[in-house]
């Protein structure tokens, strides 16, 4: 016998119940709720696709330049597979991405890419300059709730010291 959704306890939608390993890790769930708020990001009305969801999922079209928007979203959900039956048909369509990014906005997104480029400069340049900016940096995303800068910044602009 099958067991349904609320059988096994996964009541709520897909999106609810992402599954990002390490990435989670770096940036916890917790944090990206509180910059929602701070941003005043929250939807009105939950839908198959979430603020919390898409940060993750602009995450990870960094993280997956090579798939889809729907295959990023599916890679993010496929440890529900094994625990739901409904995963396949919670895979938004692309106009629900682009609804949703367009409610998210840009500053968010953008204030946090910013700050990962100011540190890279940071040490890049060097020196007291360089260290000014780095610590600057740090200081911003430990406020944001980003618990490891050094990675987070390695994630988003690769290859520098």
């Amino acid at each position: 016998m099958i067991a349904t959704i609320p059988e096994n306890g996964l009541e709520g939608k897909v999106c609810q119940h992402l599954s990002l390993g390490l990435l989670q890790d770096v940036l916890p769930v917790s944090q990206i709720e509180e910059l929602l708020e701070t941003y005043q990001m929250w939807e009105q009305r939950e839908k198959k696709l979430n603020m919390v969801a898409m940060v993750y999922w602009l995450i990870g079209l960094h993280l997956y330049p090579h798939l889809s928007q729907r295959a990023v979203y599916a890679k993010l959900v496929s440890g529900q597979r094994a625990l739901r039956d409904d995963v396949a048909q919670s895979i938004p369509v692309k106009s629900a991405f682009s609804y949703r990014r367009e409610q998210l906005g840009s500053d968010f997104m953008e204030e946090l890419f910013a700050t990962v480029a100011r540190r890279q400069r940071g040490q890049l340049l060097g020196g007291a300059a360089g260290r000014e900016l780095v610590q600057e940096a740090d200081a911003w995303m430990t406020d944001q709730g980003i618990h490891n800068p050094v990675r987070w910044s390695a994630m988003y602009a690769p290859g520098f010291p």
